[in-house]
């Protein structure tokens, strides 16, 4: 059924502000939590850390795990159920406000945190398939939309935050969001699409010898569980991932360092502390858009690579501090979070399509199906990400080495990421003009089933000008199997034995 102009804004207006309601889950508790927890709960750095990238942690997990149930059919329940997980347990984060401190609270709130890292896996894993196809000629438009979402969710965040930490305590901004977040995920069961388009989930396949000229056929594909695992253990896509998690690992360190930094070397208490956020976050919503445009004209290989090496400067400039006193400032502190919040913008934004690109230049063709794969992917880098720099870098690397040489540390994982990034980028041609792929392009090759199980294709026309039948026989593999039929069955090599095939057939030999 036709959605009207009217639903299809609400819808994307509602799957937006659940990208706005993560980024403000992730930041309204940087300003305020880790002093609250160690002054008042009687948490150590570390342990606070550890609750911090609990929720990275689950998230992570459930990020491989939601990707082999996951499809173009469940995606909508997935996602609604997902954001209500994560609201509701928003509500209960801040409800331990009233709880006693020490190990009950660590071990609470722990749990809580991985259950809300669960449901935001199931919003991250199916946004960007699900909103995409409401207005597929804007593809590139949508995804910088995703991003500045999440920007202004990591911008007022803090603010609010502080705000109404000030005037509530502990537990009133975690309730407040959480209610609003719960009204929305109602309103989204009502107005998100129920599933993708059928051009989405279906491929278009010519025939050429020994058929009518013109003739075709849709096939229906559902990729198996272990599609997942080959598209992302192939090279070039670990190496585009660096990035991401370095981005991912910026993020979670400016979470957990930025709020006891403020306060320990100028007295900045939580309740100002998350307008120093916003040096962070408002550059980072306010790029995102124009990032989007120059992504859409086709640069995006070379705002990946140029973010890579932005983020390494950023956090050298953090560093340099240590070494030359004088220029210890709030100015400097707040100049160069600007940088980092560009930086991470950049890295963001770009990485879809570039993500996609290395899709189809593996051989997967099926679009929902590619965006389902590069939004898990996405997902596991940044959780990953996410765990590394509260947990390691934020916290057990800076509670013995500080501050100063954290900030060394993050400049470092950018630098070596930017020498991944460069080499894929250049040997797969992507840093010259790349743009989002059409489905025209992807209609004269065919995908076959592959990984666990191995479907036998043979297209024959029937008699008409745009006629044809489709049989197919599917036998199991076996999983102990999986190495020898990844590299027999892989996309690339399906490609090449179509191409030599009049009947479109594939056997296994």
């Amino acid at each position: 059924m036709k959605q009207s102009k009217l639903v299809k804004v609400t819808a994307l207006f509602l799957g937006l502000s659940f990208f706005l309601g993560e980024g403000l889950n992730y930041s309204q508790l940087g300003p305020f939590f880790p002093t609250e927890a160690s002054e008042h709960k009687g948490v150590s750095t570390t342990l606070i850390g550890v609750i911090t990238g609990a929720f990275d942690v689950a998230n992570f997990l459930a990020a491989f795990t939601l990707a082999s149930f996951i499809s173009p059919e469940t995606q909508k329940f997935f996602f609604c159920t997902g954001a209500l997980i994560s609201a509701s347990c928003n509500g209960l984060f801040g409800v331990m406000g009233y709880s006693v401190g020490g190990v009950p609270f660590i071990v609470v709130c722990t749990l809580v945190r991985a259950l809300m890292g669960v449901g935001a896996s199931m919003v991250w894993s199916t946004g960007v398939p699900l909103l995409v196809p409401i207005y597929p000629q804007w593809s590139g438009r949508i995804t910088s939309l995703i991003e500045t979402s999440i920007g202004l969710g990591l911008m007022i965040g803090p603010t609010i935050g502080s705000a109404l930490y000030s005037l509530g305590g502990y537990s009133t901004p975690f309730l407040v969001a959480a209610a609003t977040q719960i009204l929305f995920a109602v309103m989204c069961i009502f107005f998100l699409p129920n599933k993708a388009t059928e051009h989405d989930n279906k491929q278009t396949v010519k025939t050429t010898s020994g058929h009518p000229e013109g003739s075709e056929v849709m096939l229906d594909f559902e990729l198996p569980g272990y599609t997942f695992l080959y598209f992302a253990t192939r090279p070039s896509l670990i190496g585009v991932s660096l990035p991401v998690l370095g981005h991912s690992a910026s993020m979670g360190f400016i979470d957990v360092a930025i709020g006891p930094y403020l306060k320990d070397t100028f007295g900045v208490g939580g309740d100002i502390a998350g307008y120093y956020f916003l040096a962070y976050s408002g550059f980072y919503a306010l790029s995102a858009p124009l990032l989007g445009l120059l992504i859409d004209r086709g640069h995006a290989g070379r705002i990946l690579l140029i973010s890579c090496f932005c983020g390494a400067l950023s956090y050298a400039l953090l560093w340099l501090p240590d070494i030359v006193p004088s220029l210890e400032s709030k100015y400097w502190l707040i100049a160069c979070l600007m940088f980092v919040g560009i930086a991470n913008a950049g890295g963001f934004t770009s990485i879809y399509l570039i993500f996609e690109k290395l899709a189809y230049a593996v051989g997967f063709r099926v679009e929902n199906n590619v965006k389902l794969m590069t939004a898990a992917l996405l997902n596991a880098c940044f959780a990953s990400g996410r765990m590394l720099g509260p947990i390691v870098v934020g916290g057990v690397f800076m509670d013995h080495f500080g501050y100063y040489y954290s900030c060394l540390l993050m400049g470092c994982l950018f630098l070596g990421s930017s020498v991944s990034t460069c080499y894929v980028l250049f040997t797969r041609r992507l840093l010259k003009r790349v743009f989002y792929p059409q489905q025209a392009d992807c209609e004269r090759d065919v995908i076959v089933k592959y990984e666990s199980v191995v479907e036998t294709l043979h297209v024959s026309s029937g008699g008409g000008v745009s006629g044809g039948t489709v049989t197919s026989t599917k036998s199991r593999v076996a999983p102990s199997d999986y190495l020898i039929q990844s590299a027999r069955y892989n996309p690339i090599a399906l490609s090449l034995k179509l191409s030599g095939r009049t009947d479109y057939s594939t056997k296994r030999t």
